[in-house]
């Protein structure tokens, strides 16, 4: 007799493994595959236009924009961390302001400008790292 907490949710077993795990690891698998579909259904954002963005006043949607991105992207990969238990960025010091931020941004992608026409998702761990690196 199969006892019932290794039966999956149609009652098919998975021998002593269960079936919790392979349902965590179906739900990363499809956030990763919604991440990178949604990344190619949206027109890239570079290094040049999120410099661009961030160079706005604060009260305009560019500006928005520049700091929406940065904290999208950072709440991606706090899930992706917790998701595989693997530290990719160390938290940043709690009390960060959005101005602290927008200035942090500037002044990584002014110093490395062989780096602004990568997609800015790809660059946001490298200004994280620089500027909070592991303690």
């Amino acid at each position: 007799m199969v006892p019932l907490s290794s039966l999956g949710p149609r009652g098919v077993s998975f021998g002593h493994i269960g079936w919790r795990p392979l349902l965590r690891r179906q739900r990363i698998v499809t956030m990763l595959i919604a991440v990178l579909w949604s990344n190619a259904a949206c027109a890239e954002l570079t290094g040049n236009d999120w410099l661009d963005a961030c160079n706005n006043a604060e009260s305009t949607p560019k500006y928005a924009m520049c700091v929406g991105y940065l904290s999208g992207t950072l709440d991606g990969i706090r899930l992706m961390q917790k998701a595989t238990g693997t530290i990719i960025l160390c938290e940043p010091p709690q009390g960060i302001t959005l101005a602290q931020w927008v200035a942090i941004i500037r002044k990584y992608l002014n110093d490395h400008p062989e780096q602004l026409h990568y997609m800015a998702a790809s660059i946001i761990p490298g200004i994280v790292k620089q500027a909070f690196p592991c303690q």
